[in-house]
């Protein structure tokens, strides 16, 4: 048997994989590496020297670096598998050290020390191909089937990167008093109005100076404290002015042109006193400390008078793909980002309103006692910041509060548990486009290893009754395609009766683990919208609060929605109407294909859903939180 011998170095092997990859500039292409070595990096014996451990370690820590730099170009679109061919006492620390180097710069990275034979290799090469065409997969549009092609204007840090007190080189920054670059607006989401709102600015319209706080309290001056810095204007309370722009024309002209049309906005929803920053002055990152398979994550701070960061730790999201970028000369409410903004706060939006009603649900149907050890789910809320840089241009940034702790996707798209350092499957995606047979014979394989296991046959019916025990379909308010009930029947938005006290005691709150609330939420988003919206892909952290209570906080979410047929509702325009990840009602059938189990049907015991006979258009109720979710389905059916 053959066995790997000769020195092998790292750095120039690094460097020329670099070079190949780096061909590679517009974005639309699945990059994989793969890293073969029998041992330490002879680096360190180059030019005749002696090993010795301290060249060993400055080797693999220059090797680590250069490793960086080639995952910090690429991010997610690189895979790289380090595959360490020598004797069993062999340790890698070097390509174990460069396996967590690339991870911590967003590349997908695996380490395997096989057996040296050509079954282990094959295994390995296998589940590379998969990486990678699980990753072109990915980057391919769902609505048109078209390649999209990945910003390669972006450059990533290391996840667990520190930062100082102010900001450095690497930051934007825009200051509260800057005529250069500053910040023109805040825009929120009124779930009014399922719109954007622009967020009433504390500072003066004119000049922006500050002349309130974040409560909107005028801001008092002198010594004594007697004197106010302005005023709100008293006809639109839109808007606020310093002493100063008060006492020349400038609000004579703001009462003449513009007052009238900001009190129309006021009323109506689109100008908010709400969800104000703690500062106006902000500095954004430049380089990208997260990425998903739709978003960049970069780091977002306030800043004070003095320039040094202040305020809660926030984070900067941003499209991962070129075509969401907007064009020149756009106005943002007519561009692509818009559109994307628009989508991301929406189904964000949507996902909290399911979860308040989850929460106040499960606290009624438990003992007063047992409320405490419930574990409650939270979406957080973005805003978007609209900043100006005269040399530059106009940036739109959608922004959130920074998850603190370690965070987690803890479902996927399709309701699947993601569990950490698991192997990637060795199979081949459905949909890679690729002969499965004729892959087989290129690995040395037999085809059945590289296809996913199959379902069981009972599974594969449309929004199955796994699992229900004697429980139908009916019960948990899933209505079968096909049926009569699609068509003539769906349950009205947020009408719910309760069932009998004896029904609620099959609730045992230690009987459902940390990830089963999010699992039953799923299922609770589908029953309550009448099997029209399901919110999956749950991604976020478990925090546990200073009483001991826990809470989940989520971002992120997709939302799966399944048009309205019949009636008064005229069919969707089109699909995937909450983006890319809204996979409708496949999403929906996958998620009842891979998770039925008893965690739901333990809290749905509680839950019944009435019927209607015939379906009718939603009304703008009074209530906030039923109009809101009315004119989101209007809106999108």
């Amino acid at each position: 048997m053959l066995k790997p011998g000769g020195h092998g170095f790292y750095i120039p092997a690094l460097e020329k994989a670099k070079a190949l990859l780096e061909i590679n500039n517009h974005g639309s292409c699945s990059l994989s590496l793969l890293f073969f070595s029998d041992g330490k990096p002879s680096d360190c014996v180059r030019d005749g020297k002696e090993f010795d451990f301290k060249s060993y370690n400055m080797v693999t820590k220059e090797v680590a670096m250069l490793m960086g730099e080639v995952a910090s170009r690429f991010g997610r679109r690189l895979h790289t598998a380090f595959v360490g061919m020598g004797e069993p006492d062999q340790e890698f620390i070097t390509l174990k050290k460069m396996t967590q180097e690339a991870k911590l710069f967003g590349s997908m990275a695996s380490f395997s020390c096989p057996s040296l034979n050509t079954d282990s290799l094959s295994q390995i090469v296998s589940s590379s191909v998969a990486s990678s065409l699980s990753t072109k997969t990915e980057l391919t549009s769902i609505r048109t089937g078209h390649t999209r092609a990945v910003r390669t204007d972006v450059k990533r840090e290391r996840y667990d990167s520190k930062d100082k007190k102010k900001p450095s080189r690497d930051w934007r920054v825009f200051p509260n008093a800057d005529l250069t670059k500053y910040v023109v607006r805040v825009w929120a989401w009124n779930t009014t109005t399922n719109d954007f709102a622009v967020v009433v600015d504390p500072r003066c319209r004119e000049c922006f100076k500050p002349v309130a706080d974040t409560s909107y309290n005028i801001i008092a001056i002198g010594k004594k404290k007697n004197k106010l810095k302005g005023q709100i204007c008293p006809f639109c309370s839109a808007c606020f002015f310093c002493n100063t722009c008060l006492s020349s024309n400038i609000y004579d002209t703001h009462r003449d042109q513009e007052c009238h049309d900001l009190a129309h906005q006021r009323r109506t929803g689109y100008i908010v006193a709400d969800k104000c920053p703690p500062s106006y002055g902000v500095a954004w990152k430049r380089l990208a400390f997260g990425e998903g398979a739709e978003r960049l994550a970069f780091k977002f701070r306030f800043i004070d008078e003095n320039g040094k960061f202040t305020g809660p730790k926030m984070v900067a999201k941003e499209s991962r793909f070129v075509e969401d970028l907007d064009d020149p000369g756009t106005n943002y409410l007519q561009s692509q980002r818009h559109s994307y903004h628009k989508t991301f706060m929406r189904t964000q939006a949507t996902a909290s309103w399911f979860a308040k009603l989850f929460n106040e649900h499960l606290e009624k149907k438990v003992s007063p006692s047992e409320v405490s050890t419930l574990i409650k789910i939270e979406f957080l809320d973005p805003v978007i910041f609209e900043l100006v840089d005269v040399d530059v241009g106009t940036f739109n940034v959608l922004v959130e509060p920074m998850i603190e702790g370690k965070y987690v996707k803890f479902t996927d798209n399709f309701g699947n548990l993601q569990k950490e350092d698991v192997e990637p499957d060795n199979y081949l995606p459905e949909d890679c486009g690729i002969d499965v047979t004729e892959a087989a014979k290129l690995l040395g394989r037999d085809a059945k290893d590289l296809r996913p296991p199959e379902l069981d046959p009972e599974l594969t019916d449309d929004f199955p009754n796994a699992g229900a025990g004697a429980m139908g379909l009916d019960d948990l308010g899933i209505i079968e395609e096909g049926s009569e009930d699609e068509e003539d029947s769906e349950h009205e938005y947020g009408d719910t009766e309760e069932m009998s006290g004896e029904d609620f005691d099959s609730l045992k709150v230690a009987n459902v683990s940390d990830v089963g609330y999010l699992y039953a939420f799923s299922h609770f988003s589908y029953v309550l919208s009448g099997g029209r919206l399901m919110v999956v892909d749950l991604q976020g952290s478990l925090v546990t609060q200073a009483g001991g209570e826990k809470k989940f906080i989520l971002t992120d979410p997709a939302i799966h929605h399944r048009p309205k047929r019949g009636g008064h509702y005229r069919r969707s325009r089109a699909r995937r109407q909450y983006g890319r990840t809204d996979r409708g009602r496949e999403g929906m059938k996958a998620f009842f294909e891979t998770h039925m189990n008893a965690t739901t049907y333990v809290v749905f015991s509680t839950l019944k859903t009435k019927r209607r006979s015939a379906p009718q258009r939603p009304s703008v109720a009074v209530d906030c939180s039923r109009h809101f979710v009315s004119s989101a389905l209007a809106s999108v059916c």
